[in-house]
């Protein structure tokens, strides 16, 4: 069946098929869904441009900066990419993240901030994600630091992550830098004293048996001969008689005599006697 179509009516209908035209150029051609550019690109100038680094094309359309805690690192970005553990972007526009100093650490991606190592921890190595508890014999009163110190001579600490050693009791002692814990005085010593770095042995006239003392008891010995000094053993007590000359040093030495010396002597003895008893002339 032919069907005829009016002049204007065919007239209408291409004025209606230009303005549609139109309208679509109007808002772009060049890109998908009616956006100038491709996704990473931007209008620069009518040009369509690649991205830069530290910036991202969504829509080919705008470019916008890297929010703070992203980057990118290359040109004709789509999106940035947060900052890995133990970095962070503090600022807009960033192409690369900035690794956390010593002593900080972050465990959320994305940061635009490290955080301070809490006391009695710390981290000596950049670019980390925790931090680490102080040994025993070691500790940190405070925050974000790159190292832990020793417990001083006379101090000790048992636990990991201690913000402070404590004085080793009576009794006891450390001698040494970073000691995890005290040693108990042996038998035959003491210490009245917190926070030794030695012990003290008795004196010679009293005694203890026990380890980790804080005193020493009096001996309980005979003292009526004036000629020795009073002592007994350090550990179980048991009273000696030391001669003075022994206390204050080594015996003087005394000449020895041999049997023939004893001899000689003898007989000159016997010969004196003799010229005694013989008769005197008148």
């Amino acid at each position: 069946m032919l069907v005829r179509i009016s002049w204007a009516r065919f007239a209408g209908f291409c004025l209606l098929l230009s303005a549609a035209v139109l309208t679509a150029c109007s808002d772009g051609s060049g890109g998908s869904g009616g956006a100038p550019c491709d996704p990473g690109e931007f209008l620069l100038a009518d040009v369509c441009t690649l991205c830069p680094a530290g910036s991202f094309c969504p829509d080919g359309r705008d470019r916008v900066d890297c929010p703070v805690g992203r980057f990118s690192a290359v040109t004709g970005a789509i999106e940035c990419v947060a900052c890995p553990l133990g970095t962070f972007g503090a600022m807009p526009g960033a192409t690369a993240c900035v690794a956390c100093s010593p002593g900080r650490f972050n465990a959320t991606p994305g940061s635009s901030t490290c955080v301070d190592c809490e006391p009695g921890r710390f981290q000596d190595q950049p670019g980390s994600s925790s931090c680490i508890d102080c040994s025993a014999g070691a500790f940190q009163p405070s925050a974000g630091s790159s190292a832990c110190l020793f417990c001083e001579p006379g101090r000790f600490v048992d636990t990991a992550g201690s913000t402070a050693c404590v004085e080793c009791g009576v009794g006891s002692f450390a001698a040494n830098f970073g000691s995890s814990v005290c040693e108990l005085c042996s038998p035959g010593s003491f210490s009245a004293v917190q926070g030794a770095l030695a012990c003290v042995d008795c004196a010679p006239d009293s005694f203890q048996s026990n380890a980790g003392s804080s005193t020493c008891f009096d001996c309980s010995c005979d003292d009526s001969n004036p000629a020795t000094v009073d002592s007994c053993d350090p550990v179980d007590g048991t009273c000696m008689n030391v001669s003075p000359i022994s206390v204050q040093g080594a015996p003087a030495s005394v000449p020895s005599i041999s049997r023939w010396g004893m001899a000689i002597y003898a007989l000159g003895l016997v010969a004196a006697g003799l010229l005694a008893m013989r008769p005197r002339r008148a």
